[in-house]
């Protein structure tokens, strides 16, 4: 397996010959298998795991995404943006959480189509949240509204 220095370098390289496309980091709680069920033609979509990244702290991953030009991070973890909002917008970055357990368990390859679609109408918030109602709120408590968006695993159906 090449290093990590080599792996961080292939994406940096890649971020910059491919400008059109949405660059999408799958966090280390969601399957890697996952990042294959994205239109490569819209995203390019990969693993903390190819990366070298797993293990890594949130606050480390979200500097070295934005230090590798990564457009959004794809996660379950609810924790991830508490207290962390808008600098990472202000990073250029955007957090879409997971926020129901289900869906990532079972259902993510059926949601991914919507997931993509509500990316490709244009990122224009720093987090981005998809879930049952209990789980959106507990990541969005105490946020400003301007900070999120609710996306319904059904979008843009409803």
């Amino acid at each position: 397996m090449p290093s990590t220095q080599v792996l961080n370098g292939w994406i940096q390289i890649l971020t910059k010959s491919m400008p059109n496309r949405i660059y999408l980091l799958l966090d280390e709680c969601v399957y890697d298998v996952h990042a294959q069920a994205f239109d490569a033609n819209d995203f390019y979509a990969f693993h903390t795991s190819d990366a070298g990244w797993n293990g890594m702290s949130n606050g480390t991953l979200i500097n070295k995404a934005t230090e590798y030009g990564v457009d959004v991070i794809l996660t379950e973890d609810k924790g991830f943006v508490k207290k962390r909002t808008r600098g990472i917008w202000d990073m250029g970055l955007s957090i879409f959480v997971i926020a129901d357990p289900l869906l990532i368990a079972s259902n993510l390859p059926e949601v991914i189509p919507n997931i993509s679609a509500r990316l490709r109408d244009g990122i224009d918030k720093p987090l981005y949240v998809m879930g049952a109602r209990k789980g959106v709120k507990k990541v969005v408590h105490g946020l400003p509204r301007d900070c999120y968006e609710i996306v319904s695993p059904n979008y843009p159906r409803e």
